[in-house]
């Protein structure tokens, strides 16, 4: 009977050690469990947190993109309406020497100040069609063909098929003041938050 007993004892000995050794391996799995949901938790958190920040680099280049169009088409403006008015003198000169100078000085002006910020001008708006919102890109693509066509103007004083002709350059500009304003205006709901 003794031996019975003492093997009861073992048995139960026995017994309450697996129940010990389940209850460690499931604290394990369920701490396991908890460590993979916090990981996938701060990952996801990440994710997120990165998409954020793509999202607002985006928004910072297409900002800096607007800005850039708009003040450089302020340059662009200035420099072509400097080309015009030395145009329109060269025009209205009377004495065939002063008129040849004044040719001169357009030219001058036109290949250094003006073909420079009509490039930069261009490529502004390059750059908008490609970052921007379509409604912002399509106000580029109409500022751009408007601005060529006054740049076609200041290109005829010098070279072209047609005579300059500053009331068309001057219908041009306003096109494109035009098209400035309402690119501000466009973007500026867009913007400002």
């Amino acid at each position: 009977m003794e031996s019975n007993s003492g093997q009861r004892t073992n048995v139960r000995g026995g017994s309450s050690s697996r129940w010990v050794a389940l209850a460690g391996i499931a604290g394990t799995l369920i701490g396991s469990l908890g460590g993979i949901a916090g990981s996938i938790l701060v990952y996801q958190q990440n994710e997120d947190a990165q998409k954020h920040a793509r999202e607002e680099r985006r928004a910072d280049i297409r900002r800096k993109s607007y800005v850039d169009l708009v003040s450089e088409y302020q340059t662009w403006e200035i420099k072509a309406n400097g080309v015009s008015n030395i145009l329109d003198a060269w025009i209205l000169e009377k004495d065939e020497k002063e008129s040849l100078k004044t040719l001169q000085m357009a030219l001058e002006e036109y290949n250094k100040s003006f073909v420079p910020a009509h490039t930069r001008s261009w490529q502004t708006e390059v750059a908008v069609i490609l970052v921007g919102t379509p409604s912002a890109g399509d106000i580029a693509r109409k500022l751009s063909d408007a601005r060529e066509e006054a740049a076609g103007q200041l290109h005829n004083g010098f070279q072209g098929e047609e005579p300059y002709d500053g009331n068309k350059f001057v219908k041009s500009v306003k096109e494109c003041q035009a098209l400035i304003e309402k690119f501000i205006s466009n973007v500026k709901k867009e913007v400002v938050v």
